[in-house]
């Protein structure tokens, strides 16, 4: 059960979220709130997602209320009143995607890196299913397996093969430089 682990994670990142709103409540430019922010929780709420990425909406919801309550006392200092902040608004202007943008991009730079042998790692890559064509009308890269049960459908490797599917009309997975991959990521996941 993943709740324990969801929970300790928005725990841990709170209480470090708490610390940067009492420190810099006067005296601190938003730039460098946002990037205590994207320095000091960020990584506690992304650390080994590509293994454990949620996808029940009441993980999902418990992890992205960490952010919406760092947009809030962001547009806190804006000017916004707190509960009224425009957190789309805000979330633009800080140049911040959603949680779950950042765990998708984080899943398709990991297939990236794993194609690209830049992560060494035989094992993880042999369990890899290319799809060979007869015909080229579906453009997949991955073969689609059958899963019988929502655990193994949404573990690790059949999920970032899924998001590789739906993002290889659109990427290109065995030519760019990794800036220039992720920099393409980054727009489709965000288009």
């Amino acid at each position: 059960d993943p709740s324990a682990h969801i929970s300790d994670i928005c725990s841990r990142a709170n209480r470090v979220l708490g610390l940067i709103n009492r420190t810099c409540r006067q005296h601190f430019a938003i730039p460098a709130i946002r990037t205590l922010y994207v320095t000091l929780v960020r990584p506690i709420l992304e650390y080994s997602v590509t293994v454990w990425s949620p996808h029940q909406v009441g993980h999902c919801s418990s992890l992205d209320a960490v952010q919406r309550r760092f947009l809030r006392m962001v547009g806190v200092k804006m000017g916004y009143r707190y509960l009224e902040t425009n957190l789309e608004e805000v979330g633009q202007q800080l140049h911040l995607p959603s949680l779950a943008a950042r765990r998708a991009l984080l899943d398709l730079m990991f297939l990236y890196r794993l194609l690209n042998s830049l992560i060494d790692c035989p094992n993880i890559l042999q369990m890899i299913n290319f799809h060979v064509p007869r015909q080229s009308r579906h453009p997949q890269l991955f073969s689609r397996n059958f899963h019988p049960t929502n655990y193994t459908y949404y573990s690790t490797l059949p999920r970032i093969m899924r998001l590789g599917n739906d993002a290889c009309a659109d990427l290109d997975f065995f030519g760019p430089s990794t800036e220039s991959f992720k920099r393409c990521a980054l727009a489709f996941i965000l288009k």
